[in-house]
Order: structure tokens, then C-alpha cells, then sequence
């Protein structure tokens, strides 16, 4: 009896670890918990010289002279203040939604004020990106950007997307 004891009281705490772990992760922001947002990695674009890298890859793959790379480096330059400060606010907005789902009791009026919040700074984000996408289409060729749009389109079927 002593060993069923024990083992039941084993699994029961593995059990709760579990548990716990796939809270903690579940109500972590995709950043902590290493995935992305959405399926998208665009936002690493914008921090930690993630836009030279992309930059990079963009005139080895399309094959930009000086002067398209120069305005890609600047549409990308204007972009960056804005785009960090939208995510900054998306970051303050999941973790005040983290906080609420840890409250003792739920203020659903708060949480859908959060949510409605949290579709409008994404549309933000949105619109800045497409900006920024514009902004770079002007200064590429035809063939430049037919070779973009098979190189999107690759990457989509890739991932499972359309």
C-alpha cells in the first residue's frame, strides 16, 4: 500500500508540474516563449540591426544597386521609431491582459477594452509595414519585383500559408 501511495502521490505532482509549465507558458508574450506572434517574424526586423540583415538578403536576392539599397535603408530608418513604439505598446498591452487573467476576479469590460486595444495597435502595425513595403516597391525594377513576389510566395507555401 505504501508504494501505490507514493506513486500516486509522484504522478500527481508531475501531473501539476506539467501543468504549471504549460500555464506559465501559455500567458507568457511569444518573445519569452520563443515562438512568434501571428506566424510572423517581421517584427525582428526592426531591433538588434535585424534590418541590415534583411537589407542584406534583399540586395543579394533581388540584386538592388546603391541607389535602391540607399532607399530601402531609409524607408526602413523612418519606419523603425514608429514600428518600435506600436510594439512597445502591444508588449504593455499583453502583459496588462496577463495580469488580469492572474486577478482574483475577472473585469471582462477591461479585457475586452485590452483586446479591442491590443486589434487596433496590430492594425497600426499593419498599416506601417505596408507603408514600408510601398516604399520599397517604388524603387525596384519589374523584374525585381516579379523575383520578390515568387520569393513570397515560396516562403508561403513553405509555411503552410496562401
Amino acid at each position: 500500500m505504501k508504494r501505490l501511495t507514493k506513486t500516486l502521490i509522484a504522478g500527481s505532482l508531475a501531473a501539476g508540474a506539467l501543468t504549471l509549465g504549460a500555464t506559465q507558458w501559455a500567458l507568457a508574450s511569444p518573445g519569452e516563449r520563443g515562438d512568434c506572434y501571428g506566424g510572423h517574424h517581421a517584427h525582428k526586423m526592426y531591433r538588434d540591426g535585424g534590418d541590415e540583415r534583411h537589407l542584406e538578403r534583399m540586395t543579394d536576392r533581388l540584386g538592388l544597386n546603391d541607389a535602391q539599397r540607399a532607399a530601402v535603408r531609409t524607408a526602413l530608418d523612418q519606419s523603425r521609431p514608429q514600428l518600435r513604439e506600436i510594439q512597445d505598446k502591444l508588449r504593455a498591452n499583453r502583459q496588462a491582459l496577463r495580469d488580469l487573467t492572474a486577478a482574483d476576479t475577472l473585469d471582462e469590460n477591461r479585457v475586452r477594452q485590452l483586446a479591442q486595444e491590443q486589434g487596433q495597435l496590430h492594425a497600426e502595425m499593419i498599416v506601417q509595414r505596408t507603408r514600408v513595403r510601398s516604399e520599397i516597391h517604388k524603387v525596384l525594377t519589374p523584374e525585381q519585383r516579379e523575383r520578390m513576389h515568387e520569393r513570397r510566395g515560396k516562403f508561403a507555401q513553405e509555411k503552410g500559408r496562401s
